[in-house]
């Protein structure tokens, strides 16, 4: 089973595996979102980046990571798979 966490799920109604997924509206800087999207989940695919970043972009995306990282921990999720746009200084 797998779910997906969407800041506008109507977007989502054309793709064609649409049918085969939940789908949990929210966001990643909302807490309470990311906690029900991570709800009996064994595994998160973190495959973000910040497209909306205003400001500082290091500081959105290392929020938004770190409620993700939050939510999981809370859920007892066992694995994060991180492809996000984040590395450590020098690599």
């Amino acid at each position: 089973a797998v779910r997906v966490l969407a800041r506008s799920p109507q977007k989502l109604t054309d793709v064609p595996w649409s049918g085969d997924v939940e789908v949990v509206e929210g966001d990643l800087h909302d807490p309470a979102a990311v906690e029900r999207a991570a709800a009996d989940v064994d595994v998160v695919y973190y495959l973000v980046h910040s497209m909306r970043a205003r400001g500082d972009f290091d500081e959105e995306e290392s929020d938004a990571a770190r409620t993700v990282a939050e939510a999981a921990r809370a859920a007892g999720v066992r694995r994060i798979v991180y492809l996000g746009a984040l590395h450590p200084d020098g690599e």
